[in-house]
């Protein structure tokens, strides 16, 4: 074989090992929370029911209206843009290595070596695979560098824009671009100093059109953010988590960096620029966020600083010569086996397909399913079952109602609210699913008059003639209606309650209830069973309020339950 045939077929036998981890498999397991809302706000019905979803969470619009324009198909069909993204970002960084290193038998060793490390690299190789914006954004972030490299300035206008559209941690990409322009030593030829104010233009210019929905996501997250805030060793947390917590997978690649920080030459200095101002755009700003507004680093959204870092130690295990190269490829392939054994032999991913699986022949058609975050079980489960939210204090399981909870599920704060009656249940990676025999729990209350009384929550104090109800509900089965009072005594007369239950519009329980000083417990039981017939609303009513003697009596409602078995 000719020396000349060598270089070429080791790219292409890195692009294959590369193609392999992404594309093979893809449906061995189930979509999970995150890949899900993908698939749903990219299957809304249209395209402006695609941008309201869009405008309840914190996503740029771009790589949904990408899938928009797809069929639907399995699960691994909405993976596979994301795999072919990941791939085209192998090639970015083997051809950013060969910018950064010039020609010769040193360019293409670092060629080599930045495409061997980047297609086998867990922690690329396992967002590649899901049907999420991070591998475009790791992959366009490769490429908006190398167009400043290159001095390509349309190429920088159009990736910038393609960014801030794209992910949410598109501006930070910006800002670590622009650090390394600014920063960037050069190859000793000189280059236009003006490309990175360009790129930060066209960033702010393309986010316009998105601007007044982007305020709205923010002040919705910083009320309510997602995550929790990241540690005090930020990089290390991240360079962990992106090494899939295998820290052995940064021996080589460490060795590189230390190689390249001897500054032995104009693009070991440039790889180092590139990361430093890598890990200060999309670690150390987004950390500062994340104290000063909102937590917003997550080591997945920092992904393009792991194709940058394996660059730059690329470019010093080349100038190792014959030993670098070696040691390069033996780093990449431990880091394809723990790749290759991430995607083939682990559950990594929250199982909802096979949690799914399990509750559907527990679930007749229009069966009640209450659930945690019931619009995306919608995918597995169809359309035939009555999805509800677990969370929601005015919804009620029924005897034989399944149970889902996805994503960080507490069974045990459901127990606590539910007083649910467990018959049998299933976990799985990252879901628990139930089937419960009934429940028995405190119903919300509000007042119709506030001049008259109030609501705390399951409790109520009125102090005139007024009236407490729950809010309409669902309960089917065998139930009873339990009210638990006491008063404010003011004479021998006891306070009177007129409890009414109403179901469906129809009163099928209208009694007096005399309270009494130290309190009374009353059931009222109800019998239905049909799905489609089954609102109910709890009314208590103050009847008698007076003053007696100087005594004023007041009722108080310490607890409606509904108990269904």
């Amino acid at each position: 074989m000719a020396p000349s045939a060598r270089p070429t077929l080791a790219l292409a036998a890195a692009a294959l090992v590369g193609a392999w981890l992404r594309l093979g498999a893809l449906d061995r397991e189930g979509l999970w929370l995150d890949e899900l809302f993908t698939v749903r706000a990219a299957t809304r019905e249209s395209w402006a029911a695609l941008i309201a979803e869009l405008a309840a969470d914190v996503h740029p619009p771009l790589w949904f209206f990408l899938l928009h324009l797809l069929p639907e198909g399995p699960d691994a069909s909405w993976r596979v843009p994301s795999a072919l993204v990941g791939l085209v970002g192998v090639a970015l960084a083997a051809a950013l290595a060969r910018s950064l290193a010039g020609g010769g038998t040193h360019g293409a060793r670092a060629t080599l070596l930045a495409a061997a490390l980047t297609a086998t690299a867990p922690g690329l190789v396992l967002l590649d695979r899901e049907a999420r914006a991070n591998a475009a954004l790791s992959a366009a972030a490769v490429g908006l560098v190398l167009a400043l490299v290159r001095g390509r300035s349309v190429a920088v206008v159009l990736v910038a824009a393609v960014l801030v559209n794209l992910h949410p941690f598109g501006p930070f990409v910006l800002a670590a671009a622009a650090l390394f322009r600014y920063l960037d030593p050069g190859d000793g030829t000189g280059s236009p100093p003006g490309r990175g104010v360009l790129l930060l233009g066209a960033g702010a210019l393309a986010l316009l059109p998105w601007a007044s929905v982007l305020v709205g996501q923010a002040d919705q997250f910083a009320a309510s953010p997602w995550y929790r805030p990241p540690p005090g060793d930020s990089v290390g947390w991240v360079l962990a988590e992106l090494a899939d917590d295998q820290p052995g997978l940064w021996l080589g690649p460490l060795l590189g960096l230390g190689v390249a920080a001897r500054l032995e030459g104009p693009g070991e200095r440039r790889g180092l620029v590139l990361a430093a101002a890598f890990v200060v755009g999309v670690v150390l700003l987004p950390q500062a966020a994340s104290y000063l507004w909102a937590p917003i680093l997550r080591s997945r959204s920092a992904l393009p600083l792991l194709p940058v870092v394996l660059v730059a130690a690329s470019l010093g295990l080349a100038r190792m010569g014959r030993p670098g190269v070696i040691l390069g490829l033996v780093a990449a392939t431990g880091q394809g086996l723990a790749a290759w054994s991430a995607t083939r032999l682990e559950v990594r991913r929250e199982q909802w397909r096979e949690a799914a699986a399990w509750a559907a022949p527990l679930v007749p058609p229009g069966g009640l399913v209450l659930a945690t975050h019931p619009q995306l079980w919608r995918h597995y489960l169809g359309e035939h079952v009555d999805l509800r939210d677990a969370a929601s204090l005015d919804v009620d399981a029924a005897p034989g109602a399944v149970v889902l909870l996805g994503h960080e599920p507490d069974p045990t704060a459901l127990h606590a609210r539910l007083g649910a009656t467990v018959l049998e249940e299933a976990r799985f990676h990252g879901v628990w699913g139930a089937r419960v025999g009934g429940f028995a729990r405190p119903l919300p209350l509000n007042v119709d008059d506030p001049a008259r009384g109030r609501a705390d929550g399951t409790h109520a104090e009125l102090w005139g003639a007024t009236s407490a109800r729950t809010p309409p509900l669902r309960a089917r089965g065998a139930c009873a209606v339990h009210v638990r009072a006491h008063e404010d005594a003011a004479g021998v007369e006891p306070a009177e309650l007129r409890v009414r239950v109403v179901l469906d519009g129809v009163a099928v329980l209208d009694e007096r209830l005399a309270v009494g000083g130290a309190g009374v417990t009353a059931g009222a039981p109800l019998v239905h069973g049909e799905p489609d017939h089954n609102e109910l609303v709890v009314e208590v009513a103050f009847t008698n309020d007076a003053v007696v003697d100087g005594a004023d009596r007041n009722a108080y409602l310490d607890e409606i339950r509904l108990d269904c078995r």
